[in-house]
């Protein structure tokens, strides 16, 4: 009976032992974990009770992003043409893992990102599209004369102004949605709305060298491509850091990677008034 009631009281004693066992967060890490301001009353609520979808989404991004911005960069002698070795990134880990990401977003009430990852979800799935050869998107724009042969049609259509103009005019809005979404990472942190400000000058650089090889400015568009991959390599170096800051926080590493926050103290938030719904 007594070595049954040792037992008994091990037991309680690892039991209690395990219920007291918590990571204590700082706010700032807490608010970290998270790409946009929290609202008061998501408390409790399930946001509190599922894991944090942002490092997914955030880590699918930049397995397609960071490549292709080499590619621009001609590292290690690829181009703008190289895109197409990533289809499979450009599908597998952009296009599921920032949707998937999205609806994450979406279910704990997180609307900005799930905007974000859910949008450029849909970019890595479209431009994947764009530059897949078996879809011959490029050979439709092709003279009549070049049609009937696929390899020759396939760079015809692709030097025709329609079908520069329109990647130009496509990468063009991508700009300007970007810098909507770079207002809005104002009141999120630092590294966050250099993804956007970056994105801006990236995607409007990449939509002026389609432009200019339309009107048969080679050179000059070479140059814009470059450009444009410098920009996009910084986007991906600020989601290096957000992406090492999320996980780090998120299992409670003693090492606080600071992400600057700008929500406290920068472009206040307008106070909500009773009936509101929330964002």
């Amino acid at each position: 009976m007594s070595d049954m009631k040792h037992d008994i009281e091990h037991v309680d004693q690892q039991h209690i032992q395990r219920s007291l066992t918590t990571v204590t967060l700082t706010p700032e890490q807490f608010e970290s974990l998270y790409l946009q301001p929290r609202d008061a009353r998501m408390t409790g609520t399930l946001a509190s009770r599922v894991g944090n979808p942002t490092p997914l989404g955030v880590s699918s991004f930049l397995f397609a992003h960071v490549p292709l911005a080499m590619d621009l960069l001609n590292f290690q002698g690829a181009t703008s043409a190289s895109s197409v070795a990533m289809l499979g990134a450009f599908y597998g880990c952009a296009g599921i893992g920032l949707y998937l990401a999205c609806i994450m977003e979406w279910l704990i009430g997180n609307t900005f990102p799930c905007v974000v990852f859910g949008t450029f979800g849909g970019f890595w799935i479209s431009y994947g599209i764009a530059v897949q050869p078996t879809f011959d998107l490029a050979a439709s724009f092709a003279p009549a004369a070049d049609a009937s042969n696929g390899i020759t049609a396939q760079i015809a259509g692709a030097s025709t102004v329609q079908y520069n103009a329109g990647l130009g005019l496509y990468f063009m809005f991508w700009g300007i949605m970007c810098v909507i979404y770079f207002l809005a990472a104002l009141r999120t942190n630092v590294p966050f709305a250099i993804v956007f400000l970056a994105l801006v000058f990236a995607f409007e650089f990449i939509g002026a060298a389609y432009f200019h090889t339309a009107q048969g400015k080679l050179s000059l568009a070479a140059h814009e491509f470059r450009i444009g991959g410098g920009f996009a390599f910084v986007t991906g170096l600020s989601g290096i850091y957000i992406d090492i800051s999320l996980l780090f926080a998120a299992v409670g590493f003693p090492i606080q990677v600071p992400v600057f926050d700008l929500s406290t103290w920068f472009l206040l938030p307008r106070k909500r008034k009773e009936g509101d719904h929330m964002a």
